[in-house]
């Protein structure tokens, strides 16, 4: 299933597909970058779309009644390019 992990509405839609069955193991691959002189090249759009992606789309995953279940297994798929710094990617961290 292809959704927007950086919206609500993405993850909803998520856990809408499978009909509110406890979810025991998710893998997701949901990385992109965003490059170029964060002050003169980049969409700030595109900037906040990546970070919404990497932190509240993955707190919405695990927050609620998936954390009161005590056990359940995510698992995070990402290029190499995810784990290192690199120029002109101020926010190029993925998960």
């Amino acid at each position: 299933m292809q959704v927007d992990l950086s919206t609500r509405e993405g993850v909803d839609q998520l856990y809408r597909s499978i009909g509110g069955k406890p979810i025991d193991c998710i893998a997701l691959n949901a990385g992109f970058g965003v490059y170029g002189n964060f002050a003169r090249e980049t969409n700030l759009e595109d900037e906040l779309k990546l970070i919404n992606n990497n932190v509240p789309g993955t707190v919405q995953l695990v927050s609620g009644e998936r954390v009161k279940r005590g056990k359940g297994l995510i698992v995070f798929a990402a290029s190499i390019a995810a784990t290192m710094p690199g120029p002109r990617r101020a926010t190029a961290s993925r998960r």
